[in-house]
């Protein structure tokens, strides 16, 4: 490995299949829960084929932030914050929205700020909320949930700016798993504090609607990217199945245009874990075809679903042992085992190599330069680094 001029830039050769130009993850970052920003349907693409040749890895190191061992946390849109969960981690049925869920005093959620320029990271302020970190955000503010003394639990948006909470769903009900979409809506999984199952409740600038749970479970929605797709774990009497639906309105939500069969002895745990490591995913509009990134419960390792392709039947399986992972719009699949960041052609599987040592959980970031943050944790805190991949040219051009 060698220095480059930048502090802290560090720049590896290695060999993969990439596409030939730098492309942002997506259009321009969203300003809020209620503002549109999203590429629409017809705009976006299938994953590319991408062709071998020879590439760059740049890693600049961010700092260095706390977290509770479990709970992973999520990054601004623009790369310049980060909310982290510390403390005490919560139980699983905290984590799961169940009856015997406890109010998280022992645990603190904080925000701090990412320096690119001296690589480090300053607290900026404690949320002074019981709550536990949720699991999307967009370049005002994030999620965060509650579960309350009385058995209810509420949806809050925390602004990255000051701290404020705005409550988005404070009722008696049990709220969990909340997502917020390309276009400003919001989509969470919702029960009467004595139901057994979770219902679907969708939110846009212009409607709320509910799907009715009809003794299953719609869990940990999930939006594309792109316009109003939208993703969902849905669990019935031990099978879970992804499934994809267009969340415009009422009548097109409830016309499932994908379903795919992955487990037929799961539980609640296996749907959030299918999905846990997106916990800090920004919604960042898409310009790749509807496509959900996920760990597969049965295959035990990542896996790709394109729900509007030919390949809709089934998922891509990429490498063994993998837990967490993201796609890149020029079609390459970052992700990572016990071991290290791998890079993974999606069309072509076995072409894949290792470029950063250590576990490192990939997040897309609205920026050209620096498209990728990484989240390495160790022991009681998590690494942050900045990774982008250049073409032999970049690197001639530097």
């Amino acid at each position: 490995m060698q220095t480059a001029a930048n502090a802290g830039l560090i720049v590896a050769m290695v060999g993969l299949a990439v596409g030939g130009c730098e492309t942002p993850p997506g259009g321009s970052a969203q300003s809020g829960p209620a503002a549109a920003s999203a590429s629409p349907e017809q705009s976006a693409l299938p994953i590319p084929v991408v062709r071998a040749r020879q590439f760059v890895a740049a890693i600049l190191p961010l700092g260095t932030v706390p977290y509770d061992g479990f709970t992973l946390p999520i990054i601004r849109p623009d790369g310049r914050a980060v909310a982290t969960q510390t403390g005490y981690g919560p139980s699983w049925p905290t984590v799961l929205a169940e009856p015997d869920a406890v109010v998280p005093r022992g645990s603190a959620i904080s925000i701090y700020d990412l320096n690119w320029a001296n690589g480090e990271a300053s607290h900026r302020f404690t949320i002074n909320e019981p709550a536990i970190l949720g699991r999307s955000c967009d370049q005002r503010g994030f999620l965060i949930e509650s579960p309350r003394s009385d058995g209810s639990r509420w949806i809050g948006y925390v602004a990255w700016e000051t701290g404020a909470i705005q409550w988005l769903v404070a009722d008696d009900h049990v709220n969990a798993f909340a997502a917020l979409g390309p276009e400003g809506q919001l989509a969470w999984s919702r029960r009467a504090q004595d139901a057994e199952h979770f219902d679907l409740v969708i939110r846009t600038a212009e409607n709320e609607w509910t799907i009715a749970a009809e003794g299953d479970d719609w869990l940990m929605p999930t939006f594309s990217g792109v316009g109003h797709g939208l993703f969902i774990m849905r669990l019935n009497r031990g099978e879970l199945a992804a499934t994809f639906m267009r969340a415009a309105d009422p009548e097109s939500s409830r016309r499932s245009l994908g379903h795919l069969t992955l487990m037929t002895s799961a539980t609640r745990r296996d749907a959030y874990q299918s999905l846990a490591s997106r916990a800090g995913g920004s919604g960042l509009p898409s310009r790749l075809a509807d496509h959900l990134v996920f760990f597969h419960p049965a295959s035990l390792r990542m896996a790709i679903w394109q729900p509007t392709t030919t390949r809709a039947g089934a998922s891509i399986l990429l490498a063994e042992h993998s837990t967490a992972g993201t796609v890149t719009s020029d079609g390459l699949a970052l992700i990572t085992d016990a071991h290290s960041l791998i890079v993974q052609s999606v069309v072509n599987p076995s072409d894949r190599r290792r470029i950063v040592p250590g576990i490192q959980i990939p997040h897309l970031i609205a920026s050209k330069r620096w498209p990728i943050v990484l989240a390495g944790p160790t022991g009681g805190v998590i690494d942050l680094t900045a990774l982008r991949l250049l073409s032999s040219d970049e690197l001639d051009d530097r």
